[in-house]
């Protein structure tokens, strides 16, 4: 999606694309070091997680969010 770089860098990041695949985001993000990498097929890659590849762990930070609002996900999910 568009979107995505344009969020990424109105948070002071920069987003990067790669080749689809495992192995290559995963190597992409390693040598550009990356925080997080995400797939449209819902693979999720997370640095502090061994750039392993969690949907359990995307739903912790999903979970995680919420719990800081006071506003329901579809409040929060409203502007995208």
């Amino acid at each position: 999606s568009r979107a995505v770089p344009e969020l990424v860098a109105e948070r002071g990041g920069t987003a990067v694309r790669s080749r689809v695949g495992h192995s290559y985001i995963k190597g992409l993000m390693a040598e550009t070091g990356a925080i997080f990498g995400g797939e449209h097929s819902a693979h999720y890659y997370f640095r502090d997680f061994w750039g392993a590849d969690s949907g359990m762990l995307a739903a912790l930070h999903v979970l995680a969010a919420l719990g800081e609002q006071d506003r329901p996900l579809s409040d929060m999910m409203a502007d995208y």
